[in-house]
């Protein structure tokens, strides 16, 4: 019976926490990805609680990712701008793209140049929540999709 109780208690209705997810992106004016980063949830997680899953709602939520969820606030969004935090995960997964082959050109269609220059100022110990989130949504989405080709076919020879 233990076992019942201690698996209910591991889901949450996904209603409530799709609508407090939507409203933090539309208020915030922030990609998706980026809440999701703020909120320390996966983007897979986000895109199913917002879109679903194979063209249909979730029917469930993990607790875990709903209390992170519900912990941000967008109070929380508007202050991330100016909330210091440690830099080194950042800077860590900054030089983790760059190892991948990833230029600062590619880089400068989700980075500001604030953001890249984490990655070269190594006299940087903070940098803001917003930045942290900026590059952990990039992180996630240029290592879960295609590599960065070493030409385009306007650079090609």
């Amino acid at each position: 019976m233990n076992d019942e109780i201690d698996e209910a208690d591991t889901w949450a209705e996904p209603h409530l926490f799709r609508c407090w997810a939507a409203m933090l992106v539309r208020t915030s004016g922030l990609h998706w990805r980026i809440v999701a980063a703020m909120a320390g949830i996966s983007p897979t997680a986000m895109s199913h609680l917002l879109w679903g899953r194979s063209g249909r709602p979730i029917s469930r939520l993990h607790v875990a990712t709903a209390t992170a969820l519900m912990d941000l606030a967008p109070e929380d969004i508007q202050q991330a701008g100016h909330t210091r935090v440690p830099a080194s995960r950042t800077r860590g997964l900054l030089d983790g793209l760059h190892h991948l082959g990833w230029t600062e050109p590619q880089l400068a269609t989700w980075l500001t140049r604030s953001d890249m220059r984490l990655a070269t100022s190594r006299a940087a110990f903070y940098c803001t929540r917003l930045t942290a989130a900026r590059v952990q949504a990039c992180y996630d989405y240029l290592t879960s999709s295609a590599t960065p080709r070493a030409a385009t076919p306007d650079t090609a020879a």
